[in-house]
């Protein structure tokens, strides 16, 4: 009797159904398959079957821990497995259940998932060692992709059978490195015309493939917007080897972003159209207001062209033509001063020089005999004179002077040019112009002491030094200014007697001096300390 039992059960075992896929006759039939899926049915003829549960693993798998299964009722002998793996052998059985749920008998086959490659035969060794279903996820390094520039793709890989075969965007990347760089796509011709067009994503999508031809895809959606606007550049200045400008950032808007990124691109301004332009990157201030910057290792002497663009990404110098560029300004780096020549009168000395074109030349005169120094552009010149001539004024009859010209500076070795010129003897009658503070005016409170003072030629921007001592100080404070000329010092103590000295900084060192004592307290805070007395600012 025993083994007539087996006998039956045996029987109603259905038959194994191999890496072909196709169904024999028999109670356990495969109805479909795609490269993730198995559907399968079956018929049961046996003893009345409660509900039915359904079970499967990947042939090779440890059978013990690899079955995953699900529950049917008895009306229901149909099911489609989701969520496998392409050109993999798939072992699936059904248990009829009795309503104790003990199971009466197992239907059994054996069915293969369609190739990843179509025509691709089966290897055999791939059913065995069967790792743990095959995932891809995308991730982008920017929320914001402006268009025509790049951004960074990085992925996770896991799962599956290394190695690992990769494509992003249809092309092949390497699935061990952390990331590829992909176009954020160009504006179409509509969407550059129409600055408010909206711009749709950019969707990407990558394709892995394991040792086992598996294939999973993912994708992921970037947002695309336009370039950041054109910043306003302003005037440039020169140096021997450098050009400094800055411009105007965007100040209405910061567009989604604060940017702290800047590209510069320069070139000769004599080359032709065609030349490729170089290219500089920094970080510099915020998205809106003035920024500061310029190129340095340039040519002595040359006319160079040059723009600015602003970046929401330091990735984005990499597609400098999908940029929004500043118009083009040009400046000439400075070069030695040429063309030096003087002509003197007897209290005149006019310099000439070629022009330097965005150079401020700074002129330096002292007397041979090393008395008195003039220096900087500004001092002693008249505003009508060009801008590579200088006048310089007020000097002493029959006098040697010696005159450099020097271009460049801030932390640049100047470029410099010397010559000498003599004034001429004065004629009959001349006097000397007067020199130093003119008409020093003086007042005080318990507190301040405030000076004034006349220029000796009206309408100068020449520098002047203020002293302020006493008699318990080790040394005097002194403070410049150029205008206006007055001067409040302040924090100071009542019914106290200071000297006090100005000094024409730019003209020999002419000085005039006072002394002036402070007011008494009169219902007033109590004097301050010695060292707050010693602190003054300029009332202008």
């Amino acid at each position: 009797m025993r083994f007539w039992n087996a006998a039956i059960l045996l029987a109603l075992t259905a038959a194994v159904l191999w890496a072909g896929g196709t169904s024999a006759d028999g109670p356990l039939t495969l109805e479909g398959r795609t490269t993730s899926s198995l559907t399968v049915s079956w018929s049961w003829n046996g003893q009345t079957a409660s509900a039915y549960e359904l079970a499967w693993w990947a042939r090779g798998d440890d059978e013990a821990a690899a079955w995953r299964s699900v529950r049917k009722t008895a009306a229901q002998r149909r099911h489609t497995i989701e969520g496998l793996d392409a050109g993999v052998h798939y072992v699936i059985r059904v248990r009829a259940l009795g309503f104790d749920d003990r199971p009466l008998a197992s239907l059994q086959g054996t069915f293969a998932t369609n190739s990843a490659v179509e025509g691709q035969p089966l290897d055999p060794r791939l059913l065995r060692g069967l790792a743990e279903r095959l995932t891809l996820e995308l991730a982008s390094s920017r929320e914001l992709c402006t268009a025509g520039t790049l951004t960074e793709i990085s992925w996770q890989i896991n799962g599956g059978k290394p190695p690992y075969t990769l494509q992003v965007e249809d092309s092949p990347a390497n699935a061990d490195a952390e990331n590829i760089r992909i176009n954020c796509g160009a504006l179409s011709a509509v969407e550059a015309a129409d600055e408010e067009a909206a711009l749709a994503a950019k969707r990407v999508t990558a394709v892995v493939t394991d040792a086992r031809g598996v294939r999973r895809e993912a994708t992921i959606d970037v947002a695309r917007v336009r370039a950041l606007p054109a910043p306003e550049p302003r005037t440039p200045s020169a140096n021997p080897t450098s050009i400094g400008t800055s411009w105007v950032a965007d100040e209405g808007k910061n567009h989604g972003v604060d940017v702290h990124w800047w590209l510069i691109r320069w070139r000769a301004a004599s080359a032709p159209s065609d030349t490729e332009w170089a290219y500089r990157w920094f970080e510099r201030h915020p998205a809106r207001g003035i920024v500061i910057g310029g190129v340095g290792s340039l040519s002595q002497g040359t006319a160079y062209a040059f723009a600015f663009a602003a970046l929401r990404d330091p990735i984005e110098r990499w597609t400098p033509d999908a940029l929004r560029w500043s118009r083009t300004l040009e400046a000439t780096t400075a070069a030695t001063p040429t063309g030096v020549t003087s002509v003197a009168t007897h209290d005149t000395i006019t310099v000439t020089w070629d022009d330097q074109p965005s150079v401020d030349m700074n002129v330096e005169i002292i007397r041979a005999d090393g008395k008195g120094r003039l220096r900087g552009v500004a001092a002693r010149r008249r505003d009508a004179d060009p801008p590579n001539q200088l006048a310089l004024i007020d000097l002493e009859p029959a006098t040697e002077y010696r005159i450099t010209l020097l271009v460049g500076g801030g932390g640049v070795r100047p470029l410099s040019t010397t010559i000498t010129a003599t004034t001429a003897a004065a004629p009959v009658g001349w006097q000397p112009p007067a020199r130093g503070a003119q008409n020093l005016r003086t007042t005080a409170t318990h507190d301040t002491i405030t000076v004034t003072w006349d220029a000796p030629v009206p309408n100068t921007r020449d520098r002047w030094i203020i002293y302020i001592g006493h008699s318990s100080w080790s040394t005097p404070n002194d403070y410049w200014i150029s205008a206006p000329l007055t001067f409040t010092l302040e924090g100071l103590t009542p019914s106290t007697t200071y000297s006090v000295k100005v000094v024409h900084a730019d003209l020999y060192g002419v000085e005039v001096s006072t002394t002036v004592t402070t007011a008494p307290v009169q219902d007033q805070s109590p004097p301050g300390s010695a060292g707050t007395e010693r602190s003054a600012r300029a009332s202008g």
